[in-house]
């Protein structure tokens, strides 16, 4: 009854309690907009981890800004805000992040069709080829063949490297991995 006593009071007071040190304005908070921040992580789809990772960072912020809040009532726009660029980034985040495919053995029941046509001895040569590529090739062509696409502009961003340069330098990169394919190379 006193959890909810907090979450009733006026933004004003929370704030105030909270940035004088008062743990339970600061839970006031919490249980206020933990929803808030819920909400907003549910319709970005993120997974329950990156959830709590993102409610997490949202609280952190809160805390770090808090003397920076001038209005109390655009504590829900911030905590808003605040979110929505949390979870955005672990999207981002989470597209980068690419695991190099892992090569079904063919006597598996559950080889996918087109799986079929490499052999065993193709899929030791690309693996050794890719493995010889520099990790910035590598990193390049994981980001320009996975699922959903990755923008030009999301990998230059993630990778440092100007928009105009990824086509040719992506070219050079599946040059090389060709070179190390073939059976001169």
């Amino acid at each position: 009854m006193e959890a909810e006593a907090t979450t009733n009071k006026p933004l004003s007071e929370l704030l105030g309690g909270a940035r004088a040190g008062d743990d339970a304005a600061w839970e006031g908070i919490v249980r206020r907009f933990a929803p808030l921040i819920v909400s907003i992580t549910r319709s970005h789809r993120l997974s329950e981890s990156d959830s709590r990772d993102v409610m997490q960072l949202v609280w952190l912020k809160l805390l770090e800004h808090l003397n920076r809040i001038r209005e109390p009532n655009a504590l829900p726009g911030w905590i808003s805000v605040t979110t929505r660029n949390a979870c955005l980034d672990t999207i981002r985040v989470n597209r980068r992040t690419v695991s190099t495919p892992s090569f079904r053995d063919e006597r598996s029941n559950g080889a996918a069709p087109d799986e079929s046509i490499m052999t065993s001895v193709d899929r030791r040569e690309v693996v050794a080829a890719w493995a010889h590529l520099g990790a910035s090739c590598r990193e390049l062509l994981a980001m320009c063949c996975v699922e959903p696409r990755v923008s030009y502009s999301d990998i230059s961003q993630a990778l440092g490297i100007p928009i105009g340069s990824i086509g040719p330098t992506r070219g050079r990169c599946l040059e090389t991995l060709r070179q190390k394919l073939s059976p001169q190379g």
